[in-house]
């Protein structure tokens, strides 16, 4: 079984935890949908004896782009490559959410968001240079989506920015989280999942 992984590298604004690649740089988003295509074009190909069973677009924040250009890279995706199509994630922040945006990622073929919310704790939210509030981050559980909150990481990190011990901060983030009607919450570290709830 494959699965194919798409890093879309946009970020709206950098945050303090994160060690990924990424860019707040916008203006290049359809160079890059482009240049993404081009090389699925190239690449996939080489893979023809595998069947691709899972999409994964992440990032960054692949909600940065619009459900069309996601739909355009993942058509070429299928086109280049054999695929038994089980399921096809993107990430996304709660603040790219709207229910506009919502129906057209679904219409597009997109059947799971993975959000990025990271804290519903306000203090910790603004010493990551989150976009979204608390309150934003509780709004975008109403669908049945996954969200991931206490990376290791960023619990190590968050001592320096609030009184808190990581673990209080990550306990209060879990109790929130699993308040909320979703299909799936977990908290995640660098290794992977480390409990779902």
């Amino acid at each position: 079984m494959a699965g194919l992984y798409v890093h879309i590298p946009f970020c709206a604004r950098a945050c303090t935890y994160c060690d990924f690649h990424f860019t707040t740089r916008l203006s290049d988003r359809q160079a890059m949908v482009e240049a993404l295509i081009g090389e699925l074009r190239n690449q996939l190909p080489a893979w023809s004896g595998h069947t691709f069973r899972t999409l994964y677009f992440g990032g960054g924040t692949p909600s940065l782009l619009t459900p069309a250009e996601l739909g355009d890279i993942a058509r070429v995706a299928m086109e280049e490559a054999n695929w038994e199509l089980e399921e096809w994630t993107v990430e996304a922040n709660p603040e790219d959410l709207d229910d506009g945006t919502l129906d057209a990622m679904k219409a597009a073929g997109i059947d799971r968001l993975s959000i990025g919310v990271q804290s519903f704790q306000p203090d910790v939210l603004a010493w990551m240079n989150r976009a979204h509030g608390a309150a934003g981050a509780k709004d975008a559980g109403d669908a049945d989506i996954t969200i991931l909150v206490c990376r290791d990481a960023q619990t190590r990190k968050t001592r320096a920015g609030t009184a808190r011990r990581p673990t209080e901060v990550c306990s209060a983030d879990v109790r929130v989280a699993r308040a909320l009607a979703v299909a799936h919450s977990g908290v995640a570290n660098e290794r992977g999942c480390l409990c779902a709830c």
